[in-house]
């Protein structure tokens, strides 16, 4: 690959365009996930996400801002085709797991390939998950490739909000 020249400080790399996908509605929505398991990730929210850092460093626990554990996933979405990371609650990790299980090895069960139709009772965000794992399973070679979810999340976390009033 050819590489830029440039003096002076390195171009900062391609923001990915992929997005963070909530399921919030009572239609049902499919996806398969690419991911073979989830990230588990305890996150501040204060009119957006933020990462907990830290016990002692976090800003979020200082200023007192909620926090909660939130599962991410690389998965497709089926309807647009486009590849998306999903969040998911602790209670949706459980509905999956229990229709899935484990291998009779006792080894966790891949989740790569998986197909689900998930979606929300009445209640908007609030509402609570419904989901269903299909039988049919996508083989490992016809999924993309695996993309690092806190490498994509993280910049997304950090961002400060722009306000006009700063310097």
């Amino acid at each position: 690959m050819n590489e830029i020249p440039f003096r002076g400080s390195a171009i900062p790399p391609k923001r990915s365009n992929i997005i963070v996908h909530r399921v919030t509605t009572c239609e049902t929505q499919q996806f398969t996930f690419v991911s073979p398991s989830l990230v588990g990730q305890q996150i501040h929210f204060a009119g957006r996400s933020s990462e907990c850092l830290a016990p002692g460093t976090c800003p979020g626990c200082s200023a007192g801002h909620p926090k909660s554990w939130k599962a991410y996933l690389h998965a497709i979405d089926q309807a647009s085709k486009t590849e998306i990371i999903l969040e998911l609650t602790a209670q949706a990790c459980y509905q999956i797991h229990a229709q899935t299980g484990k291998q009779p090895d006792g080894a966790p069960t891949n989740w790569a390939g998986l197909q689900v139709r998930i979606r929300k009772t009445k209640g908007g965000p609030k509402g609570r998950y419904l989901i269903e794992v299909l039988e049919r399973k996508i083989d490992w070679p016809n999924l993309p490739a695996e993309k690092d979810v806190l490498a994509i999340l993280r910049p997304l976390w950090h961002a400060r909000k722009f306000r006009c009033d700063q310097p």
